[in-house]
């Protein structure tokens, strides 16, 4: 399901669904916890697209922020972006973040395209 970023910023998201949630004939579940997270980021001043993954470690930030001093740190979101050098022309991102109960579906409510 492709939803824009709740806040303005020029950041499109892919968040899983079903069947009937994709065909728009199915309410969505914002409530529901939806594993992995896939972002598809566009920036206007941006060249090259930005695939970007998120993954839940079972860590602590302080953890695997350790662990990758070269990556960027992100402690208000207690994030880690691993940029992985590769041949194609688009910029691949992991995203590390602690693994919790919830997830971030829920902040997308609304924000569907």
């Amino acid at each position: 399901m492709y939803h824009r970023f709740p806040t303005g910023e020029p950041w499109d998201f892919i968040i899983p669904g079903d069947k009937e949630e994709i065909a728009k004939g199915k309410e969505i579940d914002y409530n529901t916890i939806r594993r992995p997270k896939f972002e598809l980021v566009s920036f206007g001043n941006a060249l090259t697209p930005l695939l970007q993954f998120d993954v839940a470690v079972n860590a602590s930030y302080e953890r695997f922020a350790a662990l990758f001093p070269e990556a960027l740190n992100d402690p208000e979101f207690r994030n880690v972006w691993l940029y992985l050098e590769n041949p194609y022309p688009v910029d691949v991102c992991l995203v590390l973040n602690e693994f919790t109960a919830r997830d971030w579906s829920d902040f997308f409510q609304g924000c569907r395209l």
